[in-house]
């Protein structure tokens, strides 16, 4: 697959704040107990906080119904490695089978999210995969565990 540069990349057609959970993160904040695990300083880039927001349907919004649900299951079993971020853009590695794929995320400047894959299913900055997806739920279950 040619190599999709960020500037070739167009901004996805829904609003990435659709579907954005503002009051469960209140409810968050009263849950937990000693035995969790210590909590991680919360990553300060634009686009862990934006997308550390976002509930499962918010995610299925952007980038669809079937690349959510297998995205999830990549995301949840620990298949998504080496997460990073800067400012309004994050990456990792996702290792299935004997296949690596690396997703990259960008926030744009209105909220929407473009992307783009080194996997061969691939579409299009706006046609999101399930990689992209599983760094989308990966991320933000990094800055907001799953319940």
């Amino acid at each position: 697959m040619p190599d999709t540069s960020l500037e070739d990349l167009e901004p996805e057609s829904l609003d990435a704040e659709d579907g954005i959970d503002e009051e469960e993160d209140a409810d968050d904040a009263d849950e937990g107990s000693a035995e969790d695990a210590p909590a991680r300083a919360p990553d300060p880039s634009r686009i862990a906080q934006h997308v550390g927001r976002f509930s499962d349907r918010a995610v299925q919004r952007v980038v669809g119904g079937n690349a959510f649900l297998r995205g999830r299951q990549y995301a949840r079993r620990g298949d998504v490695r080496d997460i990073a971020t800067e400012e309004s853009e994050a990456w990792g590695r996702i290792q299935v089978k004997t296949d690596l794929y690396e997703p990259r995320i960008i926030l744009q400047d209105d909220n929407t999210i473009r992307s783009a894959c080194t996997c061969p299913g691939f579409r299009g900055p706006t046609g999101h995969c399930k990689h992209v997806a599983a760094l989308l739920v990966a991320l933000r279950d990094r800055e907001r565990p799953p319940r």
